[in-house]
């Protein structure tokens, strides 16, 4: 007998669980630190900025480019993450039949992370999530 799960929400963190997006993300941080001059391997680029957002590592963006970090090139980042996220997003091995378990065994699911709801929603409105998911 499978019991049904009571749980107002079940939250997951959206990298590294539900798809993996950190390695498009700073492919795009990459391509734009070169336009402006900062070349950097993705290797490098992924250890300076995995675990963290762009702006907490401001001091260094800025060390290296040698121009102020504005709001004006992080809408610009933004706007290619999420081009780049929309074309290339790729669901987590495995986690089509982990959401179908939870949502055939429980009354809810929901989504969180530190990169806020809209980034979730393209995230899980992207074809390879959409497939299986709830």
């Amino acid at each position: 007998m499978i019991l049904r799960m009571n749980f107002e929400a079940i939250l997951f963190d959206c990298d590294g669980v539900l798809v993996d997006s950190e390695s498009i993300t700073n492919g795009v941080l990459r391509d734009m630190f070169e336009e402006q001059g900062w070349r950097m391997t993705m290797a490098e680029c992924m250890q300076l900025f995995v675990g963290y957002t762009v702006k907490s590592r401001r001091d260094i963006i800025e060390a290296n480019t040698g121009l102020p970090l504005t709001d004006a090139w992080m809408q610009e980042f933004f706007a290619r993450r999420n081009e780049r996220l929309t074309q290339s997003i790729t669901a987590i091995e495995g986690v089509h039949e982990a959401v179908a378990h939870l949502h055939d065994h429980s009354n809810a699911a929901d989504l969180c992370g530190k990169t806020g709801a809209g980034f979730m929603w393209m995230a899980m409105s992207s074809e390879a999530l959409l497939r299986q998911t709830v």
